[in-house]
């Protein structure tokens, strides 16, 4: 407890300001395993990259290709924003039969236009460079989600997940999803002379190769067992009333209060009326005697 240091040992509280800046502990070890993950993603981006590279040179007719990876980070949902001449478009990948976030692809619709050039054979103009945003065409989007699923097959068969099935479908900006963990990356893919760019967010997921916590078949005998061991507090309410703050706080000692008397009772375990009786007299003691059992 070094950054309590030299405070009172009575003093408990600390100011909003030390607050914030006192280390979070990884109870649930959720951190160690995003940054477990995302070395294992950086150490392979140059056995993913050469082997996406193999997949795509052959969509663009022999051209040479090359992508990159940056480095992936840890990443909130993505932002929308878009500056000023682009039209972004946002492919979804969701891995069918796994509860995962999906992955999420972002690119403007010009780089999309310069590539579907090059698939179909042909030659990049000087206005071609300067060509205008605008929506897709069906062509551009099947192009883009053959390469996304290059992409998404080389990180699964990274990751050891081989044959997994992806679910790619273009989707609007406000239809993404708000909140979640992702590791963000640029992706840049090299053609000929031309190039283009990408973001790519991959889902945080838990490995299923973790093990799986064993229920203890013991455990369900010995809770019913113990359970009708376990001590329970009731409260038996005889009589109550209700008074005014201001009347509440001018009293003082020997002041009388009217209370309201029943010839009932309600005995309450914790705020849940349990039991309803009567007060009787017993040994010359008072006791309470069940008239009604109100919850079972």
């Amino acid at each position: 407890m070094s950054m309590l240091k030299g405070r009172p040992a009575t003093d408990a509280m600390l100011s909003a300001e030390i607050g914030r800046s006192l280390p979070v502990f990884d109870l649930l070890g959720r951190s160690r395993r995003a940054s477990a993950m995302a070395n294992m993603l950086n150490q392979a981006r140059n056995a993913l990259s050469q082997h996406i590279a193999i997949g795509i040179t052959g969509l663009f007719n022999g051209n040479g290709c090359r992508i990159e990876f940056d480095d992936f980070t840890l990443d909130g949902p993505p932002p929308t924003d878009a500056a000023d001449g682009v039209v972004p478009c946002w492919i979804v990948a969701r891995a069918l039969g796994r509860n995962w976030s999906p992955a999420i692809f972002w690119f403007d619709s010009a780089a999309a236009y310069r590539l579907a050039v090059l698939f179909f054979g042909g030659n990049l103009l000087e206005s071609d460079l300067k060509h205008p945003g605008r929506a897709l065409t069906d062509a551009e989007l099947r192009l883009m989600q053959r390469l996304f699923q290059q992409q998404l097959d080389g990180f699964s068969r990274q990751l050891g997940l081989d044959n997994q099935a992806w679910e790619l479908k273009l989707m609007e900006a406000e239809a993404l999803p708000k909140q979640g963990e992702w590791f963000s990356s640029q992706v840049s893919v090299a053609v000929a002379d031309q190039v283009a760019t990408w973001q790519l967010w991959w889902p945080f997921w838990l490995s299923e190769t973790e093990p799986v916590p064993i229920a203890d078949a013991t455990l369900a005998p010995a809770l019913r067992a113990a359970l009708p061991k376990v001590p329970l507090q009731l409260r038996l309410i005889m009589a109550q009333t209700s008074m005014k703050l201001e009347q509440v706080t001018r009293l003082k000692a020997g002041d009388i209060i009217d209370v309201d008397w029943s010839e009932t009772a309600l005995a309450l375990l914790g705020p849940q009326p349990l039991l309803r009786g009567r007060v009787a007299e017993q040994s010359k003691g008072l006791v309470f005697q069940v008239t009604e059992v109100i919850a079972e």
